[in-house]
């Protein structure tokens, strides 16, 4: 027992050493490498030089503009699919969230990239390439209403690590998707690299819940609410966040897009063709 807490605490310690530099030079905990790297592109440069709302705040909300019928299908579907134990999985240790095997198999979802696309041209000057889709359903658990939530499925605060110019979007698929069935919180740009710098936040595994005292105290925390359809772009590598545990006998239901630059004009999904 004692040599386990104290490989914990020695692995703790090295996370916080290894992520010092991007602390303090950029306000949060991905690798100085993914810090780095975007800067070898020029769009990267003018989204700073243009001052993009989504590079300032790190991320931004967009309505549904397409057609009803095409996200009440891809609703549809994806409840379908939900049903059918053969079309899902869990991962380890994190059986409260529930993810679609193969989410192409939603017809319509490549059409939902046309909510925010106009967006991702802006922000990456033109070209971009989709690297990954997920969708998944989060279910209550028990220890959302006691004093301290057990990690159940990224509900503590925490970065990605990923590459600061990669994006992540966030398609909502409940009729109505708030604070009660779990939305994703987090924290705009600036307030994530001040906390971060002042050492407010030091480790997702030491930080979690004086973290969120403090963010609920001073009103910091933006939930990401909205209707059937509505859409997050979110930088999750720059803005501090954490999902929420739904309330009992609620979940929450997501579409999620993962994307980077590309520098070829092309199809944004011809990774999947």
């Amino acid at each position: 027992m004692l040599l386990e807490k104290l490989n914990l605490g020695m692995s703790i310690i090295l996370r916080i050493s290894k992520t010092f530099p991007s602390r303090i030079l950029f306000g949060n905990c991905s690798k100085l490498s993914n810090n780095l790297l975007p800067y070898l592109n020029l769009f990267y440069w003018k989204s700073k030089i243009k001052k993009n709302p989504l590079e300032k705040n790190g991320y931004v909300k967009l309505p549904y503009n397409l057609d009803l019928k095409l996200i009440s299908d891809v609703k549809k579907q994806f409840n379908e699919l939900m049903k059918n134990p053969d079309k899902i999985y869990t991962q380890k240790g994190s059986s409260k969230k529930l993810l679609i095997k193969n989410p192409l198999e939603i017809n319509g979802i490549k059409n939902l990239i046309d909510i925010f696309k106009e967006e991702l041209i802006n922000y990456y000057d033109g070209n971009y390439i989709i690297d990954r889709i997920s969708c998944w359903r989060t279910l209550h658990d028990n220890s959302r209403d006691s004093k301290k939530e057990k990690y159940v499925f990224s509900n503590y605060w925490h970065f990605d690590d990923f590459r600061l110019d990669k994006l992540t979007v966030f398609v909502l698929l409940n009729d109505y998707t708030d604070e009660n069935n779990g939305s994703t919180k987090l924290l705009n740009a600036t307030n994530t690299k001040s906390l971060t710098r002042r050492f407010k936040y030091l480790d997702t595994s030491i930080s979690n819940f004086k973290l969120d005292d403090f963010v609920k105290k001073k009103n910091m925390i933006v939930y990401c609410n909205g209707n059937l359809g509505e859409t997050y772009i979110v930088n999750t590598s720059k803005c501090l966040h954490s999902a929420s545990i739904p309330g009992r006998g609620k979940y929450r239901d997501l579409i999620q897009f993962e994307i980077y630059h590309s520098k070829k004009i092309g199809d944004p999904f011809e990774k999947f063709n």
